[in-house]
């Protein structure tokens, strides 16, 4: 699909506002002349390399890191998550919009020397498909219902069981060699040597893996060029302890920071003068849920209060040093699919328009400040996961809701508890968490209301004809200006509603050697996605 201007002057705008100095000095995007000798290029990461397989990799997995580096997909998402092609050369689509005609590029091959044919993309979709598929659940429900058929070498056509305007975005699914697994079952699959000793048809191929990490080195017959790095290692570590170990020691040149770095770590990095920084945005957002199923939340201009009586600027300071962008909505304005014109209009602080709110809805104050209601105190529950940032950012709103005459108590519980047995149940008043979009900004799984069912995430009760005939008409059209102007319209009824509180769009720090050219910073639709153009890195004395 074409790009945009709109998408890309939207582009160009968080890219002026993600490109910032964090530690040393700018990452030099120009292009100085080169050095005769290529060099390795040495990343760290925190985590365990188990299968080395698009299909079955976990979201900011090491697997995830080096499916990126080693396999392709028809699709690939650009700079600001729209998708552009990748072994596809060009895709036709019927005006039903539930038929879609891929045409892979010529020479396209397998590190083993095999061709790549419009047979190892079906065979990759059926084994998603499979019953058997042991995979990410996700990733099977994106493709559940879509029938393939094969044309020729070159050719595969998809048929959809409803329009989908992420489809494009999907089909940035690796794709797999039918000619080496072809045989094993889905279930097989999931245990076979292959994904320890994976052949793909991306721009590194995989040399070795152990214990430590793996290593790659450069695929000489990558249809687009070969890299211009000597090779990649991605050396693994149990822990950010042992990778700021690693980074003060020089054993490793480069980590993608968390979005609220221990201390350690933050002084493991700041002691390398020979590494610099750049802010990638990630695709989700942090997020105060509030319960309009549960009282005083039912009420909007409580809700509306609680947006007022928040700094959203001052948490994305005070907590995470100013890394990330506050924000109001769950549109990213990093994404295409951000009207560009429009201001991000972050909510509050409003101290006197909340109090007015809170006034209004009944809630008065008394002599410790604490409002009251029919006798009954406005004390609410935080409930949020137990993760240095998220407890600290808590922390501040508990702080700043006091100022309104809120109280707030903190409940802190571990990831999956705190989904499990109150998000995903809503037994919960409040909850900061966080909602990763994806690699589609589609809002739909979030806030429709056919989403309070399981497997739906609408954690915050939301119900609005509305809003949900908004997101029905958006995921359904193919038109990109069309759902630019839906998600504009879905941003305008979502602060009218004011469901919950979108606080920041987070960025993470990304720290590599001053000596290394690489490309501006990208979407990251995916923790991995900040790989994607590593074929073009290149260092320079």
């Amino acid at each position: 699909m074409p790009t945009s201007t709109r998408a890309r002057a939207s582009a160009a705008g968080w890219l002026i506002a993600a490109l910032v100095l964090v530690a040393a000095g700018w990452v030099a995007f120009a292009q100085p002349p080169e050095t005769a000798e290529a060099r390795v290029y040495v990343e760290g990461v925190v985590g365990r390399i188990d299968r080395i397989n698009p299909l079955f990799a976990a979201r900011g997995s090491p697997d995830a890191d080096l499916a990126t580096l080693v396999f392709a997909g028809l699709t690939r998402p650009g700079r600001d998550g729209l998708p552009e092609p990748d072994l596809a050369e060009r895709w036709e689509i019927t005006p039903d919009a539930l038929t879609y005609t891929f045409t892979l590029r010529e020479g396209l091959f397998w590190h083993d020397g095999a061709p790549v044919t419009a047979e190892d993309v079906a065979f990759t979709v059926r084994t998603v498909q499979a019953e058997d598929f042991r995979g990410p659940p996700e990733l099977a429900a994106a493709w559940a219902g879509v029938t393939t058929a094969v044309v020729d070498e070159r050719t595969v056509i998809f048929r959809l069981p409803a329009r989908a305007s992420s489809f494009l975005a999907r089909a940035a699914l690796g794709i797999v060699p039918r000619h080496l697994l072809e045989g094993l079952s889905a279930n097989e699959l999931f245990e076979a040597p292959f994904n320890r000793r994976p052949v793909g048809s991306g721009p590194f191929i995989l040399e070795a893996v152990d214990g430590e990490g793996a290593r790659l080195a450069p695929n000489p017959s990558y249809d687009r060029g070969p890299p211009r790095l000597a090779g990649i290692e991605l050396r693994t570590y149990v822990d950010e302890r042992a990778l700021a170990t690693a980074l003060a020691s020089g054993e490793v040149d480069a980590a993608m920071l968390p979005d609220a770095p221990s201390t350690e770590l933050r002084a493991a990095v700041d002691a390398r003068t020979d590494l610099e920084a750049t802010l990638w945005p990630l695709s989700g957002y942090d997020v105060l849920y509030l319960n309009t199923q549960r009282d005083p939340f039912g009420d909007a201009r409580v809700r509306e209060a609680i947006a007022r009586a928040l700094d959203p600027t001052a948490i994305n300071h005070d907590v995470y040093g100013g890394r990330g962008v506050p924000a109001s909505t769950p549109i990213s304005s990093f994404s295409w699919a951000w009207p560009p014109m429009i201001d991000p209009g972050v909510l509050g602080p409003m101290p006197d328009l909340a109090a007015s709110l809170l006034d209004a809805a009944g809630w008065e104050r008394v002599g410790d400040g604490v409002r009251v209601r029919d006798g009954t105190r406005l004390a609410v529950e935080l409930a949020t996961n137990a993760d240095p940032g998220r407890e600290a950012a808590a922390a501040v709103i508990a702080s700043q809701l006091a100022q309104a005459g809120i109280e707030v108590s903190v409940e802190i519980l571990p990831s999956a508890p705190l989904l499990g047995q109150r998000l995903e149940p809503r037994d919960f008043d409040m909850a900061l968490f966080g909602w990763d979009e994806g690699i589609d900004p589609d809002p739909y799984g979030a806030w429709h209301t056919s989403q309070l069912v399981l497997p739906g995430r609408n954690f915050a009760g939301l119900t609005d004809p509305e809003l949900d005939a908004l997101l029905e008409v958006a995921r359904g059209t193919l038109d990109l200006e069309e759902r630019i102007d839906l998600y504009a319209r879905f941003r305008t009824r979502f602060l009218a509603l004011t469901p919950s509180v979108v606080l920041r769009f987070p960025a993470l720090e990304y720290v590599q050697p001053a000596a290394l050219v690489t490309t501006e910073p990208r979407l990251l639709v995916t923790p991995a996605a900040r790989l994607l153009d590593a074929r073009n890195w290149r260092y320079v004395e």
